[in-house]
């Protein structure tokens, strides 16, 4: 299904407006509805950078090889005491090929370091610092590919099918911050 991208007033998601602050750094939920689901968001492998390291590790060669500059905010160097996870922050698009769509189980364990007691997140996998043969799920933000199988699912199911425009947003990261949009299926 193709989607059209539109802006739309935000005055569409004024029920926002009502929530925690904290929410909106993790998510909301909109209590009240008959059912839910998780989305799990798509993560992706590239077997060429396999035993290449962790993210970290990456990060780590690249910044005493002067390659990167090193992340100061306020006076303080955040490569000093951090960990480069490997998971990317806010609207993440589909990688091109080699990369490989692959499965949350793939990557899990039921080891001590994967704690479960908490909704899909994180804490689900047993890694500090993912391989940089991978991609992991994008948290805090569906990713394009998520996103589209959201939208074909809802438009399905809506009463105009895929007419129904579908409200997005508040959107984060690069150019998008703060933006509400719509979208619909062509007519």
């Amino acid at each position: 299904m193709s989607m059209e991208r539109v802006e739309a007033p935000a005055t569409l998601l004024t029920w926002l407006a009502d929530r925690h602050v904290w929410e909106s750094t993790t998510g909301y939920d909109a209590a009240g509805w008959q059912s839910s689901t998780w989305v799990l968001h798509s993560m992706y492998e590239n077997a060429s950078l396999a035993g290449l390291g962790t993210h970290d590790e990456l990060h780590r060669h690249r910044l005493e090889s002067g390659d990167l500059a090193p992340e100061i905010v306020g006076g303080i160097n955040l490569d000093e005491d951090t960990t480069n996870t490997g998971i990317p922050l806010g609207f993440v698009v589909r990688p091109g090929s080699p990369w490989r769509r692959a499965l949350w189980s793939q990557h899990l364990t039921d080891g001590p370091a994967s704690d479960r007691s908490h909704p899909p997140c994180h804490r689900w996998f047993p890694y500090r610092s993912w391989p940089v043969a991978v991609q992991p799920p994008p948290e805090g933000s569906l990713d394009e590919e998520s996103l589209d199988a959201l939208l074909d699912t809802l438009s399905r199911w809506s009463v105009d099918g895929p007419g129904t425009d579908c409200i997005c947003g508040p959107w984060t990261g690069p150019g998008l911050s703060g933006r509400t949009t719509t979208f619909s299926a062509p007519r």
